[in-house]
């Protein structure tokens, strides 16, 4: 991570790919209040942009405390990123009670080159997976939680008749997927 936060200081402040919607839908929301894309030539907005809202949400915040830069966009995914990798080594730790796979999980999402790449940009794509991992490890605390349910209904047998397995391995694996 500190090899991304360094590559975007010191790499020119072109925009990639379509970081210009983000970009442009944080300054609408900013500006009129509504997720639309901002027309810098006209000073207006222009259609409707319903991508991402959370993200442009975070991320018209920042512009509202920082100001409008390259930077400042693209450290707001170097944060989701860090807050990725620290999520892994958590919520690692906390179903598989072993540090050391923990941080091995930590490690080869830290060193996979896409998940890099994307923590450079001004994209959604660092949010996702924070997202995902956390509504995940929730789902699974609900299904481990089934010998916890008091009444009997088509849910509680639903959760023993489908899921009385242990899905510990398979939540690390599917962070990854």
């Amino acid at each position: 991570m500190i090899k991304t936060a360094y590559g975007l200081i010191n790499e020119n402040p072109e925009f990639y790919n379509d970081e210009h919607y983000m970009i442009k839908t944080a300054y609408g929301l900013i500006n009129e209040h509504q997720f639309a894309l901002w027309d810098f030539v006209h000073n207006t907005t222009m259609e409707k942009y319903h991508g991402a809202m959370l993200y442009n949400l975070c991320l018209a915040m920042v512009y509202k405390i920082t100001g409008l830069s390259v930077v400042s966009g693209r450290m707001l995914s170097v944060i989701f990123a860090i807050l990725v990798i620290i999520s892994l080594y958590y919520i690692g730790l906390n179903l598989l009670k072993s540090t050391e796979t923990a941080f091995l999980a930590s490690v080869i999402m830290l060193l996979f080159p896409g998940f890099v790449e994307q923590a450079r940009l001004i994209r959604m794509h660092t949010l996702s997976p924070l997202a995902g991992i956390w509504l995940f490890y929730f789902g699974l605390k609900v299904i481990d939680c089934k010998n916890n349910f008091k009444k009997e209904n088509r849910f509680t047998l639903f959760i023993k008749k489908y899921f009385d397995y242990n899905l510990k391995y398979v939540a690390l694996f599917f962070c990854y997927w």
